[in-house]
């Protein structure tokens, strides 16, 4: 940690000492009147004769300073502070090579000179030699561990070099205080931005904007981290203002409108990205953000389109070759390939943008029929992405999530009467399951239906189960009925969803949050008469999908065959434990079922959540909506066969996820546990008729 030492003070230093210090403050003509002083006892004092050289040339000087210098040179040739000022008086001339080869000889003939160290380090950044610059950085602070200047001009080339870690060991070296130094802040935002660290980010921008509020960048920076996050209204809002400066800016348009559509504002996102191309038809920011925007309206050609209009403009934007490959399923030129394939062999991305490529042309593999090609690659991924792993960004944590598993369940042992009623006229409808389990196809096929609004993933309840797990640390809650009060706030925090993303009004919203799973217990007692319905995939088809997709962060365990397999073993107990302990509660369906017996199943379900059949929903493919999800682009069409074996072609990679899953008693081909009997659901899935329609909680106690 730096100590900051008190400054001598002047009756202490000599009148030498004295001038070098005016120089530094920037008083160079006292400056020059301490070395003239200097000079007249002492004429042939070279350090005196070369700083006053300095002087002089900082002045503007340049002649004047020729004589002095040239006399200090030949008084004391291997003096190390003349060879230095010598640095100085050859840059302000304009001679920059000249100057660059003085502040090395400086540092050869006083190598435990901290000045020449400062000074070559300097030179070499500004001549955007970093890796001199930081190697010359570093003695000067082994000299001086104190300067905190030298440390943050040191962290500043490091950064430049993309030595996180060195940048960050060289700020901390300055302690405490580097959160009150501005210089700092902003280079520990830069860090958290390229190692994806969005919760550090978000927070040294915010301690940044309190030291400097008005400063734009750092205003776009907090805005960013927070639509990392997926807190995207806020972040708008953050944002706005930096538009509203300038409106002509497409960057910034294109900016708002990423942030609109991940507020699933579609028709504000459009209006932003129009507005963008509109003022600059080439911005591949805003064509992107089109290209995902249509991508989710179904809008295929178009959005390929745009993604090769991104590329035309930027041709190294890996996010578009990933968005075009989803849309193109994998089809895309050999000369695209290639380019992909160059850009992936560079080592300076970061691990995420490499991620983003690699899932992208593991896919194209796979398009292409070269599946250990297509398998390396999504490793390769995966293992980007788990690099990513710190402490505000964890991995997957077996031991926690078994803890969480077991606290719900016995929190959820045994159905009760709710304390309140909810009688709203819109009912939630919860689709739950694994992720990339089918929800999206089931959602998509249910939210056809006239009396049926799609929500897709709504954020909501997730936060809510770690809410009550909170609650229940703190009052030592241990299961049974949940007071009215909680439930009541916990129900308008759900609820208040439906106006933040301007859901349309229906009967029933759909929620097919995957890990609403963990919440069946909750969800019984804040909604009682919400229908719920579980879908089920063969569990190495499941694994399999979700290991070749991009997962954010919210989901750690996708990252690792073994992690995914620990995960499925406990999404397994705890839907095994619901339907023990609310017989009757959940309705079931099997993936596979769904996919040969389409419109039977589907019958059966609409009938258990006391909707009429619509022929709609079986043509769901053909109902014009917008979908948010992985699935986007494969809910376009009906459902196929093809979908139920599409890891095949893998069997010989995926052992690490077989063994996983029989280690933790699933039964691979349906995804149930061991003794619940293979190919045969759980006693929730016949539900339907009359007994639906009547309330949850009446059906159990008999009334």
């Amino acid at each position: 940690m730096i100590r900051r030492r008190p400054p001598r003070q002047e009756a202490e230093m000599t009148d030498l000492e004295k001038a070098h210090e005016r120089r530094l403050a920037g008083d160079l003509d006292t400056a020059e009147t301490y070395c003239q002083k200097v000079l007249a006892g002492a004429p042939e004092t070279a350090e005196a004769l070369s700083l006053l050289a300095v002087c002089r040339a900082e002045r503007g000087a340049v002649e004047a300073a020729r004589a002095p210098m040239e006399q200090a040179r030949s008084l004391a040739p291997d003096s190390a502070i003349v060879a230095m000022h010598l640095s100085v008086v050859k840059e302000a001339s304009g001679l920059i090579d000249e100057a660059m080869e003085a502040a090395r000889e400086a540092t050869s003939l006083g190598p435990d000179r901290f000045e020449t160290w400062g000074r070559r380090g300097d030179l070499a950044g500004r001549l955007e030699q970093f890796d001199e610059a930081e190697d010359a950085l570093a003695h000067c602070l082994e000299l001086k561990p104190d300067h905190a200047g030298v440390a943050l001009r040191l962290a500043g080339a490091r950064l430049v070099l993309e030595d996180f870690a060195g940048a960050s060991a060289a700020l901390d070296q300055i302690g405490p205080q580097a959160d009150d130094l501005p210089e700092a802040l902003q280079i520990r935002v830069a860090i958290s931005h390229r190692n994806g660290d969005w919760r550090r980010m978000q927070a040294y921008a915010e301690r940044l904007l309190t030291l400097m509020p008005d400063d734009p960048d750092m205003t776009g920076a907090l805005a960013y981290a927070l639509g990392q996050q997926g807190y995207y209204n806020k972040a708008s809002r953050i944002f706005r203002p930096l538009l509203d400066a300038e409106p002509d800016n497409a960057r910034h348009w294109a900016a708002l409108g990423r942030l609109r559509l991940g507020a699933r504002s579609v028709d504000e996102a459009r209006e932003c990205f129009s507005k963008a191309l509109e003022i600059e038809p080439d911005n591949p920011d805003a064509n992107f953000g089109m290209a995902r925007l249509l991508t989710f309206t179904g809008d295929m050609q178009d959005a390929e389109a745009y993604c090769r209009r991104t590329l035309e403009a930027d041709p190294d934007h890996l996010e578009a070759f990933g968005q075009l490959c989803e849309v193109s399923s994998g089809r895309i030129s050999d000369e695209e390939l290639e380019r992909l394939e160059t850009l992936l062999e560079e080592d300076s991305r970061p691990a995420d943008q490499q991620a983003i490529g690699l899932f992208a042309l593991g896919d194209i593999y796979h398009a292409r029929k070269r599946p250990d090609d297509a398998f390396d690659s999504w490793s390769r991924a995966n293992e980007a992405k788990q690099s990513l792993i710190s402490e505000t960004r964890p991995g997957y944590d077996a031991q926690a999530q078994a803890s969480g598993t077991q606290r719900l369940m016995s929190a959820f042992a045994a159905p009760v009467e709710p304390a309140t009623a909810y009688d709203r006229k819109t009912m939630p409808l919860f689709i739950v399951g694994m992720p990339r389990s089918g929800t999206t196809l089931l959602e998509t096929a249910i939210s056809a239906h006239s009396e049926v609004s799609a929500a897709g993933e709504l954020p909501a309840m997730p936060f809510i189960i770690q809410e009550m797990l909170a609650w229940m640390r703190k009052t030592g809650w241990k299961g049974g009925k949940l007071p009215a009060e909680r439930l009541e706030a916990w129900r308008q925090t759900y609820i208040g969803q439906y106006d933040s993303f301007d859901i349309p009004p229906a009967r029933f919203v759909t929620d097919k949050q995957p890990s609403n799973f963990l919440a069946v217990g909750l969800i019984a007692q804040l909604f009682p008469e919400a229908p719920i319905i579980h879908i089920r995939r063969n569990a190495v088809e499941t694994g399999f999908s979700i290991f070749r997709r991009n997962f954010t962060a919210q989901w750690p365990f996708a990252n690792d065959l073994e992690d995914i397999a620990h995960y499925y073993g406990q999404y397994a107990q705890i839907m095994r434990h619901w339907d023990r302990a609310l017989p009757g509660r959940v309705n079931f369906v099997q993936y596979e079922d769904l996919i040969d017996s389409f419109e039977p199943e589907l019958r059966r379900l609409l009938d258990g959540c006391g909707l009429d059949f619509e022929q709609q929903c079986v043509d769901y493919h053909t109902v014009d909506r917008t979908v948010m999800t992985f699935s986007a682009t494969q809910v376009r069409k009906g459902p196929t066969a093809s979908h139920k074996r599409g890891s095949a072609a893998y069997e010989h990679r995926l052992e690490p996820l077989r063994d996983g899953l029989r280690a933790h008693g699933i039964v691979a081909q349906t995804g149930a546990l061991a003794g619940e009997g293979a190919g045969t659901e759980p006693v929730s899935a016949r539900s339907s008729g009359d007994s639906a329609r009547r309330p949850f909680w009446k059906r159990l106690l008999g009334s």
